[in-house]
C-alpha cells in the first residue's frame, strides 16, 4: 500500500508537469490579435489575412483567419485565442517575398500592417494590438 501511494504521487506529479509545458507552448506560438475599438461604432466582423507583396507591390493573401467575433464599440475583441496555439501561419507560402497582414472590417475598411521579411521569426509567435480610433487605425506589437 505504501508503494502504491508513492507511485500514485509520482504519476500525478509527472502529469502536472506535462500540463505546464503545454500551457507554455500555447502562450509562445501562433499569431494573436487584440482589436481595441475606441470608437462608438460596432463592426459585424474583422477578417485577418497574411500574404506577400509581389514585385509590383500588390498584396496577395496566402492564408486567412476568420472568426465570428463582433467588434463591439468601446471594447477589446480577441482573435486567434480560441485556437489552441493561436493562428499558425505558413510562411513558406510567402518566401522569398516580403510579407504583411491585412485586416478587413465589415464596413469595407482595409488596414495593412506589420510588414516583415526574412527571417520570418517575427511572425512565428506574436500578439499584435490594433487600435481603432475615430479617425485612425494603428498597431503596436
Amino acid at each position: 500500500m505504501k508503494y502504491f501511494k508513492i507511485y500514485a504521487c509520482l504519476l500525478w506529479a509527472s502529469l502536472q508537469s506535462c500540463e505546464k509545458i503545454l500551457k507554455w507552448d500555447e502562450i509562445e506560438s501562433g499569431v494573436r490579435f487584440d482589436v481595441i475599438n475606441r470608437t462608438d461604432q460596432s463592426y459585424e466582423s474583422a477578417k485577418f489575412y497574411i500574404g506577400k507583396y509581389e514585385n509590383n507591390g500588390v498584396f496577395v493573401p496566402t492564408d486567412s483567419l476568420i472568426e465570428d467575433i463582433i467588434v463591439v464599440a468601446d471594447s477589446t475583441s480577441r482573435y486567434g485565442y480560441g485556437q489552441g496555439h493561436g493562428w499558425i501561419v505558413d510562411v513558406n507560402k510567402i518566401r522569398p517575398n516580403r510579407g504583411g497582414f491585412l485586416m478587413k472590417l465589415s464596413d469595407g475598411t482595409d488596414f495593412y500592417f506589420f510588414e516583415f521579411s526574412e527571417p520570418y521569426n517575427a511572425v512565428t509567435y506574436i500578439t499584435l494590438h490594433i487600435y481603432l480610433e475615430n479617425d485612425s487605425i494603428y498597431t503596436t506589437g
